[in-house]
Protein backbone atom coordinates (compact mmCIF):
# COMPACT_ATOMS: atom_id res chain seq x y z
CA UNK A 1 0.00 0.00 0.00
CA UNK A 2 1.28 3.49 -0.75
CA UNK A 3 2.49 5.95 2.00
CA UNK A 4 1.50 9.58 2.03
CA UNK A 5 2.64 12.27 4.09
CA UNK A 6 1.56 16.00 4.34
CA UNK A 7 2.48 19.00 6.34
CA UNK A 8 0.79 23.09 6.42
CA UNK A 9 2.41 24.68 8.88
CA UNK A 10 5.42 26.94 10.25
CA UNK A 11 8.27 24.69 10.50
CA UNK A 12 10.55 23.95 7.39
CA UNK A 13 8.69 20.74 5.64
CA UNK A 14 11.15 18.76 3.84
CA UNK A 15 13.01 16.83 6.44
CA UNK A 16 9.69 16.28 8.24
CA UNK A 17 8.44 14.84 5.08
CA UNK A 18 11.15 12.32 4.72
CA UNK A 19 10.74 11.71 7.88
CA UNK A 20 7.54 11.06 7.82
CA UNK A 21 7.77 8.36 4.64
CA UNK A 22 10.45 6.74 6.90
CA UNK A 23 8.43 5.58 9.25
CA UNK A 24 5.91 4.21 6.72
CA UNK A 25 8.69 1.98 4.98
CA UNK A 26 7.60 -0.70 6.15
CA UNK A 27 4.38 -0.62 4.04
CA UNK A 28 6.96 -1.65 1.03
CA UNK A 29 7.61 0.99 -2.00
CA UNK A 30 9.39 0.90 -4.99
CA UNK A 31 9.34 4.55 -5.49
CA UNK A 32 9.38 8.02 -3.53
CA UNK A 33 8.73 11.35 -4.28
CA UNK A 34 7.86 14.93 -2.33
CA UNK A 35 6.53 18.58 -3.51
CA UNK A 36 7.36 21.91 -1.75
CA UNK A 37 5.66 25.02 -2.39
CA UNK A 38 7.31 28.32 -1.82
CA UNK A 39 6.52 31.81 -3.23
CA UNK A 40 3.44 30.30 -5.37
CA UNK A 41 6.21 27.62 -6.82
CA UNK A 42 6.07 23.83 -6.46
CA UNK A 43 9.20 22.20 -6.57
CA UNK A 44 8.93 18.59 -6.77
CA UNK A 45 11.96 15.48 -6.91
CA UNK A 46 11.07 11.99 -7.28
CA UNK A 47 13.16 8.81 -7.28
CA UNK A 48 13.28 4.89 -8.31
CA UNK A 49 13.84 2.63 -5.33
CA UNK A 50 14.13 3.31 -1.89
CA UNK A 51 13.98 6.66 0.45
CA UNK A 52 18.53 6.91 0.01
CA UNK A 53 17.72 7.00 -3.83
CA UNK A 54 15.35 10.05 -3.21
CA UNK A 55 17.95 11.77 -0.93
CA UNK A 56 20.62 11.33 -3.43
CA UNK A 57 18.69 12.89 -6.05
CA UNK A 58 17.54 16.12 -3.58
CA UNK A 59 21.11 16.04 -2.85
CA UNK A 60 22.15 16.53 -6.80
CA UNK A 61 19.29 19.11 -7.35
CA UNK A 62 20.59 21.17 -4.65
CA UNK A 63 24.24 20.67 -5.63
CA UNK A 64 23.21 21.59 -8.82
CA UNK A 65 21.87 25.30 -7.97
CA UNK A 66 17.97 24.06 -7.74
CA UNK A 67 17.91 24.19 -3.99
CA UNK A 68 14.75 23.13 -2.47
CA UNK A 69 15.46 24.57 0.82
CA UNK A 70 17.43 28.11 0.20
CA UNK A 71 13.97 29.58 1.56
CA UNK A 72 12.10 26.60 3.45
CA UNK A 73 9.04 25.87 2.43
CA UNK A 74 6.25 24.56 4.94
CA UNK A 75 4.15 23.34 2.98
CA UNK A 76 4.54 19.43 1.28
CA UNK A 77 3.45 16.25 0.21
CA UNK A 78 5.20 12.86 -0.04
CA UNK A 79 4.57 9.65 -1.00
CA UNK A 80 6.12 6.19 -1.70
CA UNK A 81 4.72 4.40 -4.68
CA UNK A 82 3.82 0.57 -4.72
CA UNK A 83 3.30 0.49 -8.69
CA UNK A 84 -0.14 -0.87 -9.64
CA UNK A 85 -0.81 1.42 -12.98
CA UNK A 86 2.86 1.87 -15.12
CA UNK A 87 6.04 0.18 -14.36
CA UNK A 88 8.36 1.41 -12.29
CA UNK A 89 9.95 4.61 -12.88
CA UNK A 90 10.72 7.78 -12.31
CA UNK A 91 7.55 9.49 -14.48
CA UNK A 92 5.47 6.65 -12.53
CA UNK A 93 6.49 7.88 -9.60
CA UNK A 94 4.20 10.49 -6.86
CA UNK A 95 3.52 13.41 -6.58
CA UNK A 96 2.00 13.83 -10.41
CA UNK A 97 1.30 16.98 -11.40
CA UNK A 98 -0.87 18.74 -14.36
CA UNK A 99 0.58 20.27 -17.65
CA UNK A 100 1.22 23.62 -15.93
CA UNK A 101 2.80 22.05 -12.45
CA UNK A 102 0.49 24.23 -10.33
CA UNK A 103 -1.65 21.12 -9.08
CA UNK A 104 0.35 18.68 -7.51
CA UNK A 105 -1.18 15.43 -5.68
CA UNK A 106 -0.16 12.39 -3.86
CA UNK A 107 -2.84 9.33 -4.44
CA UNK A 108 -3.60 5.82 -2.91
CA UNK A 109 -6.33 4.24 -4.76
CA UNK A 110 -7.53 2.94 -8.10
CA UNK A 111 -9.34 5.43 -10.63
CA UNK A 112 -11.60 2.63 -12.51
CA UNK A 113 -12.23 5.45 -14.95
CA UNK A 114 -9.19 6.95 -15.63
CA UNK A 115 -8.71 6.08 -19.66
CA UNK A 116 -11.96 7.61 -20.75
CA UNK A 117 -10.86 11.00 -18.29
CA UNK A 118 -7.59 10.97 -19.72
CA UNK A 119 -8.83 10.71 -23.14
CA UNK A 120 -11.32 13.99 -22.88
CA UNK A 121 -8.74 15.54 -20.97
CA UNK A 122 -6.16 15.04 -23.75
CA UNK A 123 -8.26 16.05 -26.22
CA UNK A 124 -8.69 19.48 -24.15
CA UNK A 125 -4.82 19.74 -24.34
CA UNK A 126 -3.68 18.13 -21.00
CA UNK A 127 0.31 16.78 -21.79
CA UNK A 128 0.24 13.71 -19.76
CA UNK A 129 4.01 12.52 -18.34
CA UNK A 130 3.68 9.16 -16.92
CA UNK A 131 1.53 5.67 -17.21
CA UNK A 132 -0.65 5.89 -14.09
CA UNK A 133 -4.40 6.52 -13.29
CA UNK A 134 -3.37 8.66 -10.59
CA UNK A 135 -2.18 11.60 -12.88
CA UNK A 136 -5.49 11.70 -14.25
CA UNK A 137 -6.54 13.69 -10.89
CA UNK A 138 -3.86 16.49 -11.12
CA UNK A 139 -5.36 17.50 -14.68
CA UNK A 140 -9.15 17.17 -13.52
CA UNK A 141 -8.80 19.36 -11.06
CA UNK A 142 -6.33 21.90 -12.83
CA UNK A 143 -9.50 21.80 -15.12
CA UNK A 144 -12.42 22.54 -12.65
CA UNK A 145 -9.58 25.47 -11.16
CA UNK A 146 -10.13 27.11 -15.06
CA UNK A 147 -7.80 25.11 -17.26
CA UNK A 148 -4.49 26.66 -15.80
CA UNK A 149 -4.88 26.51 -12.54
CA UNK A 150 -4.93 30.55 -12.73
CA UNK A 151 -8.11 30.54 -10.96
CA UNK A 152 -6.88 28.39 -7.82
CA UNK A 153 -5.53 31.48 -5.73
CA UNK A 154 -8.73 31.82 -3.48
CA UNK A 155 -10.33 28.65 -4.12
CA UNK A 156 -11.68 26.21 -1.42
CA UNK A 157 -11.90 22.88 -0.96
CA UNK A 158 -14.99 21.54 1.05
CA UNK A 159 -17.45 18.41 0.55
CA UNK A 160 -19.21 19.65 -2.59
CA UNK A 161 -15.91 19.89 -4.57
CA UNK A 162 -13.68 23.24 -5.60
CA UNK A 163 -15.39 26.48 -4.63
CA UNK A 164 -18.28 24.66 -3.39
CA UNK A 165 -19.47 24.05 0.04
CA UNK A 166 -23.14 23.39 0.33
CA UNK A 167 -22.99 20.74 3.52
CA UNK A 168 -20.15 21.29 5.24
CA UNK A 169 -17.05 22.84 6.08
CA UNK A 170 -14.61 24.35 3.36
CA UNK A 171 -10.66 23.98 3.58
CA UNK A 172 -8.97 26.92 2.30
CA UNK A 173 -5.36 25.72 2.92
CA UNK A 174 -2.48 27.76 1.86
CA UNK A 175 -1.00 25.47 -0.50
CA UNK A 176 -3.70 26.99 -2.66
CA UNK A 177 -2.82 30.38 -2.93
CA UNK A 178 -0.79 32.28 -5.28
CA UNK A 179 -2.17 30.14 -7.88
CA UNK A 180 -0.76 26.89 -7.07
CA UNK A 181 -2.66 24.03 -6.31
CA UNK A 182 -1.54 20.97 -4.08
CA UNK A 183 -4.23 18.43 -3.03
CA UNK A 184 -3.01 15.23 -0.85
CA UNK A 185 -5.89 12.60 1.00
CA UNK A 186 -8.41 14.78 -0.15
CA UNK A 187 -8.10 14.68 -3.58
CA UNK A 188 -11.33 12.53 -4.56
CA UNK A 189 -13.20 14.84 -2.84
CA UNK A 190 -12.39 17.71 -4.49
CA UNK A 191 -12.60 16.04 -7.97
CA UNK A 192 -16.54 16.53 -7.59
CA UNK A 193 -16.69 19.67 -8.39
CA UNK A 194 -17.97 18.44 -11.43
CA UNK A 195 -21.70 17.12 -11.36
CA UNK A 196 -22.71 13.78 -10.12
CA UNK A 197 -22.23 10.86 -12.03
CA UNK A 198 -22.21 7.29 -11.95
CA UNK A 199 -19.69 6.04 -9.13
CA UNK A 200 -19.07 9.52 -7.72
CA UNK A 201 -20.06 9.80 -4.04
CA UNK A 202 -23.11 12.26 -3.64
CA UNK A 203 -22.93 15.50 -1.71
CA UNK A 204 -22.95 14.33 2.08
CA UNK A 205 -21.68 10.88 1.01
CA UNK A 206 -18.09 9.74 3.01
CA UNK A 207 -15.50 10.26 -0.53
CA UNK A 208 -13.31 7.27 -1.37
CA UNK A 209 -11.42 5.77 1.53
CA UNK A 210 -7.36 5.29 0.63
CA UNK A 211 -6.68 2.10 -1.29
CA UNK A 212 -10.18 2.17 -2.87
CA UNK A 213 -11.50 1.82 -6.70
CA UNK A 214 -12.91 4.88 -7.45
CA UNK A 215 -14.62 5.90 -10.70
CA UNK A 216 -14.45 10.12 -10.73
CA UNK A 217 -16.91 12.75 -12.14
CA UNK A 218 -16.61 12.28 -16.34
CA UNK A 219 -16.47 15.27 -18.00
CA UNK A 220 -19.58 16.90 -19.97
Amino acid sequence: MCGIVGYVGHRPVQELLLEGLRKLEYRGYDSAGISLIRDGEIDSVRAVGNLSQLDRAIAERESGGVALATRPATTGIGHTRWATHGRVSEENAHPHFDTTHQVHVVVNGIVENYLALKRRLADMGAVFTSETDAEVIAHLVAHHLGGTGASAEGASVGPGGVGRNPTGPTFSPPALARGAGMLSGACFQACRAAPHRRGAPAAGQKAASPGARTALPELD
